[in-house]
């Protein structure tokens, strides 16, 4: 539907014109007035309500969501530089990592790389074999 343009008003103000005549259509336009008026009052306060509504079933998913961002963002922040060791052994800072008596330690070879999960088979399974296409009917066309 589209809008109502100023020839479609013309119009209608010209049939109320004719219709209700000249005497009886102020009267008309002010009882068309308040029901208008009255109309978006009741509109208005409808739409409140139902914001409110919303907003009050809303706030505990809110308090959720922010207090889960919060916990990933805590969890998955910038680990703390000092006590970080590097693959090549040393710590973040650059210096060699030392134990709680000053001394190096020892055996910090690396870790063997673990197997990826696209290298571990999986028991009882076969792999993939492409399966025959099934005939099709020729009456079907």
């Amino acid at each position: 539907m589209g809008s109502v343009g100023a020839p479609e008003i013309l119009v209608i103000l010209v049939l109320a014109l004719v219709v209700l005549g000249p005497e009886r259509l102020p009267q008309a336009a002010r009882t068309m007035g308040r029901w208008v008026g009255e109309l978006r009052r009741l509109t208005g306060s409808l739409q409140a309500e139902v914001q409110d509504v919303v907003d009050e079933v809303m706030r505990p998913v809110n308090e959720t969501a922010t207090v889960a961002t919060e916990s990933f963002t805590s969890t998955f922040s910038t680990p703390d530089i000092e006590g970080v060791i590097e693959a090549d052994g040393t710590s973040a800072t650059g210096a060699s990592p030392s134990s709680a008596t000053g001394e190096p330690i020892s055996g910090t070879e690396e870790a063997p790389e673990a197997p990826r999960p696209a290298d571990v088979p999986l028991p009882g399974l076969e792999p993939a074999r492409s399966l025959p296409m099934p005939p099709v009917d020729p009456s079907l066309n």
